[in-house]
């Protein structure tokens, strides 16, 4: 039934004449995210055959069921089979992945990565159906360089502190980006995972990384060499080619990188960017 519901009213929201009625659709928004979540357990989105999620109703507008279908797929077909894992979401923007990861399993951990408060605050919103014990969030750039002295028990307080302080009054859908390139708010961290990470228990188990960081993914992975090395994660990357050259960077230095790190790519797929599906070759785990 509700998905009934959401088809008819994208075909209402963008029919010729009321796509841009703005004071129509201001008028009629909450009573519609009323009657999507009326089980008050949020609104089922199925993600292929292989999983429903339950997100808020003002987050289900986006056409999700045909959102990175394969990156998506092949993450949820991985955590079905690794059910006590952790996920690594950097960039997490609205916390679509986060979500996701949470739902494949009661066990699963997620810790979701962005510079933007407002999108962590987002992420926190989209993921209240899941309960709130098993994500934590974490405010910084992540790169190649470990300018802080935090480690990440440490970093995650901090960062409810700041959201804590921080007003939602500007906060918007969709999200908006911030880029380590041209970042001048020093309150922001800047955190490599080898820094951050060093020490800590959650390494333990087995590891997602899902990194979507608009052209720094090298630094991203410099930063990452020694657990790449010694804990082998998985990493699901978004690399985006045009994006790199504003670091100095390629999409052949990246999968080099990787290579010599004794990675094996799988490209699932390509829009604006490339989804990336990487692991460690079996001779050399």
């Amino acid at each position: 039934m509700m998905s009934s519901i959401r088809r008819l009213a994208k075909i209402i929201r963008h029919a010729p004449l009321l796509e841009r009625a703005e004071f129509l659709w201001e008028l009629l928004r909450k009573p519609y995210h009323h009657l999507l979540n009326m089980n008050g357990n949020g609104v089922a989105i199925p993600f292929g055959a292989a999983l429903i999620v339950h997100m808020p109703a003002e987050y289900s507008g986006t056409s999700w069921e045909s959102y990175e279908v394969l990156p998506i797929e092949t993450m949820i077909n991985w955590l079905k089979e690794s059910p006590t894992a952790m996920v690594l979401d950097l960039g997490c923007a609205v916390g679509i992945y986060s979500l996701i990861g949470l739902s494949v399993s009661t066990q699963i951990e997620v810790i979701a990565c962005d510079p933007n408060l407002s999108n962590l605050k987002a992420t926190q919103q989209m993921c209240r159906y899941t309960g709130s014990n098993r994500l934590r969030l974490l405010r910084g750039f992540i790169s190649n360089e470990n300018w802080s002295d935090k480690r990440l028990d440490e970093a995650i307080v901090e960062t409810q502190l700041a959201l804590l302080a921080h007003s939602s009054k500007d906060d918007k859908f969709p999200p908006t980006y911030l880029y380590l390139n041209h970042n001048t708010d020093h309150l922001i961290p800047e955190f490599s995972l080898d820094g951050l990470l060093s020490g800590s228990s959650l390494l333990n188990r087995p590891i997602l990384l899902k990194c979507d960081v608009e052209g720094a993914e090298l630094l991203v992975l410099q930063g990452f060499k020694n657990l790449l090395k010694n804990i082998s994660p998985l990493l699901l990357l978004s690399v985006h080619p045009i994006a790199l050259a504003n670091y100095g960077h390629a999409v052949s230095q990246v999968d080099d990188f990787l290579q010599n790190m004794g990675y094996s790519i799988r490209v699932l797929s390509k829009d604006h960017e490339e989804h990336w599906w990487c692991e460690k070759h079996p001779r050399i785990q």
